[in-house]
């Protein structure tokens, strides 16, 4: 196994996920983690970093339909970052007071596929918008209907 020692960032491995290149990336709490097979290489947010994740404790990783790794941060779905594994670049994607979607970002996912999804808290319900580069499309309108279950006696 690996750990601190050997040039992992934290302890805790949150995730892990493999590209198309087969490195393996690793979520930790204090940043990102690539393995080639023999060393690793960090990324986090601090001011000495070469690249600026927007924060430490990565919760979720996946790679998109582009071969970008999507970051997902622990306790925030306002946002996530989109890391080039090519140029070591990082794109933070905002998901709040967006034009294309309606109410508040609630959670982030992603699929096999590498399909990002996020679910926003509307006035009209539960709606889900698939992210691409360009825009979030509305894949789901769930109206929300909530009932008020009376116990008989």
């Amino acid at each position: 196994y690996f750990s601190v020692s050997e040039g992992l960032s934290s302890p805790v491995v949150t995730d892990i996920v493999r590209d198309e290149q087969g490195y393996l990336w690793m979520g930790t709490l204090d940043g990102l983690n690539r393995f080639d097979g023999y060393e690793f290489r960090t990324f986090n947010q601090g001011p000495y970093s070469e690249t600026r994740l927007s924060r430490g404790n990565i919760s979720q990783l996946s790679v998109d339909q582009e071969g970008k790794l999507i970051i997902r941060y622990e306790a925030t779905a306002t946002y996530f970052d989109r890391f080039d594994p090519d140029a070591f670049g990082v794109e933070q994607i905002p998901l709040s007071n967006r034009d294309d979607a309606e109410g508040h970002p609630r959670t982030i996912a992603s699929d096999r596929f590498g399909r990002t999804f996020i679910a926003y808290n509307a006035p009209t319900g539960i709606q889900v918008y698939e992210y691409t580069p360009t825009s979030l499309q509305l894949v789901i309108n769930a109206v929300v209907a909530f009932y008020r279950v009376v116990p008989s006696v």
